[in-house]
Parts: structure tokens; sequence; C-alpha cells
């Protein structure tokens, strides 16, 4: 097959005519006919269509292939023009040193910006880890003020079911022994006591207002005797007086634990705003690294850029030299070689040698 196949070019697909072009115009391409069974049998064992090759891309032009076109190759430059490839490299040579003095300075900058912002992202970590203690601390008080709260809710639950039990038997007790209403004069005693702090009186009218609420104060205290000489009352009134004891020691506990998450919660709010402060000056710290590196990145590539240059120049100049003692080298050769021969035909036809002539013609090895 590869035989038959050989020399034969794939057939070209035919180019539509002037005709051709105006019948196809405004129509839809035709769909492509899809291989049948015969077809299949013929495309069988046939191998796939070599892709076209890739264009040849162009070598990239070097400094080297610049020197060259200037100077001319290293076997065929005059030695003359070494003076200005030396001067020329030397001044590449301190442009490059340039760079990188620029290129160092650079760096040093560069490196104290990192610590600076190192050390400002270490202060961060450190207030954020304190705020996060101060906030699981904040969070545990606060589960702890809700369960305070809840026992405190239900002492005062207790307390005013033993103050109702209370008012209820006085109530009763009230209506068995008589005498006058003690809440009704417990009233009484205090729109007085508002009375006197609000209102301006006379001396002699603030006088009758203490003297009534003197005997108000005893006439509450007679009646407060008189039903606390029942057993069930005393034990009622010692009941309430416990329980409104706990309630108000719950609730200064509530109180205090309340107070507590609040000082973390404010600890909290304090630390996360300097930690915010600090990561601003950690962010600015980092925008100019990132500038700063940026130009020393720049100033290290034309440093080595021209760094390049000046060993390409290195090498144009060491190969010109290098040719030139070659060349100073067979002439001499060459030279040695001829006097050589002719010692050697003056030895064949008689004449006599020096030593220095005979060391000369072991020398080249005759």
């Amino acid at each position: 097959e590869d035989k038959k196949a050989k020399g034969k070019a794939a057939a070209a697909e035919p180019k539509a005519g002037p005709k051709e072009d105006k019948k196809a115009k405004g129509k839809a391409p035709a769909a492509e006919p899809k291989a049948g069974p015969k077809e299949d049998k013929k495309t069988e064992g046939k191998a796939p269509a070599a892709e076209p090759e890739a264009e040849p891309r162009e070598p990239e032009r070097t400094f080297a292939d610049e020197l060259r076109e200037e100077y001319g190759d290293i076997e065929t430059a005059t030695l003359d023009i070494l003076p200005d490839l030396e001067r020329k490299r030397d001044r590449l040579n301190g442009m490059a040193e340039e760079h990188k003095f620029k290129r160092d300075r650079l760096n040093g900058i560069t490196k104290q910006l990192a610590e600076e912002r190192d050390s400002y992202n270490a202060q961060v970590r450190e207030l954020v880890q304190a705020a996060n203690e101060h906030r699981n601390n904040r969070n545990l008080l606060n589960t702890e003020v809700k369960d305070a709260k809840v026992i405190r809710d239900e002492l005062n639950k207790k307390a005013t079911e033993f103050n109702e039990v209370v008012t209820k038997l006085k109530r009763e007790r009230q209506g068995e022994t008589g005498g006058p209403n003690l809440s009704r004069m417990r009233n009484d005693r205090k729109a007085l006591e508002f009375k006197a702090m609000t209102q301006v009186l006379s001396a002699e009218k603030e006088k009758e207002l203490m003297v009534m609420i003197q005997r108000l104060n005893i006439q509450i205290d007679e009646q407060e005797k008189k039903m606390e000489e029942s057993r069930e009352i005393r034990t009622a009134l010692q009941d309430s007086r416990k329980s409104k004891e706990e309630a108000e020691a719950q609730h200064r506990m509530v109180s205090d634990l309340a107070r507590q998450a609040q000082t973390a919660h404010d600890t909290m709010i304090e630390l996360y705003e300097k930690a915010d402060d600090i990561r601003k000056k950690a962010d600015d710290c980092q925008g100019r690294f990132i500038a700063n590196k940026q130009l020393a990145d720049a100033e290290h590539k034309s440093h080595i850029d021209l760094i390049r240059k000046v060993h390409d120049y290195d090498k144009f100049i060491s190969g010109l030299r290098r040719r030139d003692r070659r060349a100073r080298k067979d002439r001499q050769e060459k030279a040695q070689k001829q006097v050589a021969e002719d010692m050697m035909d003056r030895f064949k036809k008689g004449e006599k040698l020096s030593t220095e002539d005979l060391l000369s013609l072991q020398t080249e090895r005759f």
C-alpha cells in the first residue's frame, strides 16, 4: 500500500466557478453526507491524513547576533575593533553595577518593610486572640446571666406567692380582730410622705404633717404586731421575707454577671478596633513592600540583561584574542618548521650543522 500510495497527492477540492457562486448565493451550505457502509469499507485500514506541518519559527535574535552583524564573525573580524569592544563592554558593565546598587538598596527597603509588616501582623494576631478570649468569656457570662435570671424569676415568683398568702392571712386576721385597714394606712402614709417632699408648706403645716405620719406609723406597727401574734401569719411572713432576700441576692448576682459580660464585650470591641488599626498599617506596609519589590525586580532584570551583554562582549573579545594567539602561534610554528626544513636540506647536502641547529632539529622531531 505504501508503494502504491507513494508519489500520489490528495485530490484537491474543486473550486466553485462564477456560475456556482451565483447559484449558491443566499443558500445554506449543504450538509456533509454521512459515510455509509460501503464508504466505511473503503476507508477501513487507511492511515489518517497527515496534519499540515507548522511553519518553522524564526530563532529569537540575541545580543550576540547583533554583535556579529555589527563586527562580523570572530574568525573574520579585525583586531582593530578590540578597543571599541572593550570600551562598550566597560560602559555596559558600569551600567549593570548601577542597577545592582539600586536593586540592593531597594531590596534593603523591601526587607525592612517585610519585617515591619510581619511585626504588625504578629500584633494583630495577639490582639485578635485576646479579643476572641474575651468574646468566649462574654458568651459564657451571658449564659450564666440567662440561667441566673431564670432562678431569680423563680425566687421572685415564690416571694410573690408568699406575699399573697401573708396578705390573705392578714385580711382574714383583720376581720377577726377588727381595727383600721393596714393596707389603707400604708397608702395614707405614702401619700403624706409624698406631699411633704413635693409641696412647699409652712412650718406649722409641715409639723402637723409629720405628726400625722408618726401617728400612722404607730398605728401600723400596732396593727402589724397584732397580725404577727398569729403563728400562721408569722411563719408566712418569715417565708416571704426569706424568699424576698433570696430573690434580691439572686438579682444582685444577675447584675454582677451582666456587668462582667458587658466589660468583656467592651474589651473585645476595643481589642478588635486596635487590631483593625494595626492591620491597616500592615496593609500599608504590604502595599509599599510589593511596590519596592517590583522596582527591585525591575532593577535586577536590567542588571542581568546588561551582565549577559557584558558576557557576550567578553566571549567576543576573548574569541578574537584567542584567534590572534592561535594565528601568531601558527606563524611561529610555520617559521620554525621552515628553518628546520632548511637545516635538514643543508644536512642532506653534507653541510656542517652547529649544536644549536641539531637541537632545533630534535625539537622539531626530524
